[in-house]
């Protein structure tokens, strides 16, 4: 989808997907001796969402305002905090898109 022209869409769709990952990162489970099926599956959608926004911010495809602004008003608090997670994939993951994150905003 990141490799059609015009990437995800315009300023309205990137805004909302951006949206639904920040209710994914949202979601992390800080409860001890909780479900632990449920756990991973919310740490398997975490992954998986930061890897979207990865390849989002690394596709040409997509307008750098339109990102930019999606970012600011959505998205980049939580990835902040993606990166304090305690497993180190979505700590990496958080890292590659937080790494991504300047060349938008330079």
């Amino acid at each position: 989808l990141c490799e059609a022209p015009g990437g995800v869409g315009g300023q309205t769709e990137i805004t909302s997907v951006f949206q639904h990952v920040q209710s994914f990162l949202g979601s992390a489970s800080t409860g001890a001796g909780g479900d632990y099926h449920k756990e991973a599956t919310s740490k398997a959608l975490r992954l998986d969402a930061l890897s979207l926004v990865v390849v989002m911010l690394d596709s040409d495809n997509h307008d750098p305002v339109h990102i930019r602004k999606g970012l600011t008003s959505a998205l980049l608090p939580k990835l902040c905090l993606a990166v304090q997670e305690q497993w180190y994939k979505v700590i990496a993951e958080a890292l590659r898109a937080l790494a991504a994150v300047p060349r938008f905003f330079v």
